[in-house]
């Protein structure tokens, strides 16, 4: 048999199934009030979809303890069902297609030996608190023509991430964004290099606590709209970023990655509260541009006194410090000062920084 698919099922649509071992295309099991079990235990592996979906009288996923991996397009549940975690899954270690998971489940214990999955995307929750069932969770892959996109986002109860703490590998980008209880991001400690994060209008996110291992960035971070986050300093071990690194934070005071070295395009705007740039230090290099913009109460900008150069080969880079209110233009007017000095012939946009102090 090659395909479990019914809208609104009964029991016997399911007891069909009850010697087959592998179902090569998919599993659509939703849209019945009066599913209350289902009889899917022999089944090991599914080759192409999993959908489980509004399902209210269902209590358990008990029917499908056999299941070990889920291949193909992806592995979604959603919808307002009668099982509040999916204990019934302990079996299921691999699931190299996209994992939903969303609605109204409150727990994801029965994920206990999950370890592989391709994009994850746990979102548009209403009553999970934290990810615990993903503790042995320790890659999670890209897959071709699909979402290269891991995203935690939109859970209304959601406070911390702490489970994923096995995780080591990350293939797709990170996106963890809308979560209006989540505080920290401990549970991230394993991971040293990562592609694109992405960390938006998290309003109770007050540390970055779980990147203090990440390294790198092979592509972009994106940081804004944590209304309550006031320090980078937890990205001290953060030494490259290899295209865009935007910070857009309202009360931010601190930067405190003192390792960073190397931004494609490094950005600074709306940081209403930061005084200063101090914590990039080390910072040599922009292979891109550089914009300082719109940040009410910067006062100083000698933390990039050692940048030596903003963009690279034939293309010759931006330098922009606007509308920054607070700012003596003496204070980047003398950074660009050193950067001509090392040969910079890209464009300077000193301007609209209203700050009267001096500078040494």
């Amino acid at each position: 048999m090659g395909n479990v698919d019914q809208d609104a099922p009964d029991r016997s649509a399911t007891e069909a199934f009850k010697q087959v071992k592998a179902i090569p295309k998919g599993v659509h099991l939703g849209g019945s009030p009066q599913l209350t079990s289902l009889d899917l235990s022999s089944i090991e592996t599914i080759g192409w979809q999993f959908e489980l979906y509004n399902l209210p009288a269902l209590r358990s996923l008990e029917g499908l303890r056999g299941l070990t991996r889920v291949e193909g397009d992806s592995m979604t549940i959603w919808g307002d069902s009668g099982f509040a975690n999916l204990q019934g899954l302990e079996h299921l270690t691999t699931v190299k297609a996209q994992l939903r998971i969303s609605g109204g489940i409150s727990e994801l214990r029965g994920l206990d030996n999950l370890t592989t999955v391709g994009p994850l995307y746990v979102g548009d929750t209403t009553n999970l608190r934290s990810l615990r069932g993903l503790d042995k969770l320790a890659r999670i892959e890209g897959k071709s023509g699909f979402s290269t996109s891991t995203e935690i986002r939109n859970n209304a109860a959601l406070t911390e991430i702490g489970s994923l703490n096995a995780l080591t590998y990350i293939e797709t980008a990170l996106d963890i964004s809308n979560n209006p209880k989540l505080t920290h991001l401990a549970g991230l400690h394993g991971l040293t290099s990562a592609r694109y994060i992405y960390l938006k209008a998290n309003p109770a996110l007050t540390r970055l606590d779980g990147l203090d291992a990440l390294a790198e960035s092979t592509s972009s971070i994106y940081i804004a709209g944590n209304n309550a986050l006031t320090t980078l300093e937890d990205l001290r071990a953060l030494t490259r970023v290899n295209y865009d690194f935007t910070i857009a934070e309202s009360s931010l005071t601190n930067l405190g990655m003192t390792a960073l070295t190397s931004v494609g395009t490094f950005t600074v705007k709306d940081c209403a509260a930061l005084p200063n740039l101090d914590g990039l230090e080390a910072l040599r290099s922009v292979g891109l541009d550089l914009f300082i913009e719109n940040n009410a109460s910067l006062t100083r900008t000698d933390g990039l006194s050692h940048l030596t150069s903003v963009g690279t080969g034939y293309y010759l880079g931006h330098f922009n410090v606007r509308k920054n209110p607070a700012l003596p233009e003496c204070q980047p007017a003398a950074i660009v000062a050193t950067l001509r000095a090392n040969g910079y012939k890209g464009t300077v946009d000193i301007s609209a920084n209203g700050g009267a102090g001096t500078c040494n």
